[in-house]
């Protein structure tokens, strides 16, 4: 059955990837996928800047644990630290965990960087409650996998006893995608209409619901110069309680962030039965201005 309107499915990944889990190395396998997820669906890159390159011959485009900069507070002062400097900052006497406001994230790499500017800042802060306790589930992920700088960011090091970094391990597009077709299948969607690109759609959806020029939008996922693709084989038109949509938590504010883009929509809407312009998907209904295909 499907679960309440009011948790989206953003949150049902988060429970079961995240919430529910300890910090064994099977627990850090799974917590590295609701990472890889929550980067990908708040910034709008594609999955391959938060995962590890799809086979040997690939191009690497993952970013890595130093190109996140933290600007922390605490033990008297307020600086700026590197992914891979953040774990022994949280062991200075007087500097914790909540002492952090505010990360930037520096993408430097992506599929059309030919075409393409250079990715701004991706700032992930404190503006809303789901982006702080995001900007929390990454501190804590980066203290509890142990990630190097020069590590992808969704890396672990395996748990051993006497404090060494055990199996060197990163989360893979295939775990993503799996993931994200379970919390469907979980709703009573079809899951194979959902991919990694659903979280994508709903970045690109969500942004132009939020008002954010096409030129932004563009810059921040990585999309090229001028590309209309976003809007036509991303964007879906779509009402307040449209297709696979679930209404935000009471009182989180919106905002370009993770507090506002939390829809995950299909990978391909071709095919989704219709009834009289609304959804027949179990469950939800909602009208669609225009269908897209995104095989």
């Amino acid at each position: 059955m499907p679960r309440q309107a009011n948790r989206s499915l953003s949150h049902l990944v988060r429970d079961r990837y995240w919430s529910s889990s300890d910090w064994s190395t099977a627990a850090l396998d799974r917590r590295g996928i609701w990472i890889a997820i929550g980067l990908a669906f708040d910034s709008g890159m594609r999955i391959s800047n938060f995962t590890q390159r799809n086979g040997p011959s690939a191009e690497d485009h993952c970013v890595r644990a130093d190109q996140f900069n933290f600007m922390v507070t605490g033990g008297g002062e307020e600086k700026r630290v590197s992914g891979g400097e953040l774990s022994q900052w949280c062991l200075t006497p007087g500097c914790l965990p909540s002492g952090v406001l505010l990360c930037d994230i520096n993408v430097t790499s992506t599929k059309t960087a030919r075409t393409s500017q250079a990715p701004t800042f991706k700032k992930i802060a404190r503006r809303s409650l789901a982006e702080g306790a995001f900007l929390d589930d990454i501190v804590s992920w980066i203290r509890g996998s142990r990630v190097l700088g020069a590590d992808e960011i969704t890396t672990r090091y395996a748990v051993v006893r006497d404090g060494r970094r055990g199996t060197r391990r990163v989360v893979g597009r295939k775990e993503v995608a799996n993931a994200i077709k379970e919390a469907h299948e979980l709703e009573g969607l079809p899951p194979g209409k959902f991919s990694c690109k659903s979280l994508r759609a709903g970045f690109s959806t969500h942004a132009d619901y939020a008002g954010m020029p096409a030129a932004i939008r563009n810059q921040r996922a990585g999309w090229a110069i001028g590309s209309r693709v976003p809007d036509t084989s991303y964007s879906v038109n779509l009402d307040d309680q449209g297709l696979m949509a679930f209404a935000p938590p009471a009182g989180e504010a919106s905002g370009y962030g993770i507090g506002s883009l939390r829809r995950m929509l299909p990978a391909s809407l071709s095919d989704v039965p219709l009834i009289e312009g609304r959804s027949n998907v179990r469950g939800l209904t909602g009208a669609l201005d225009r269908t897209v295909s995104r095989r």
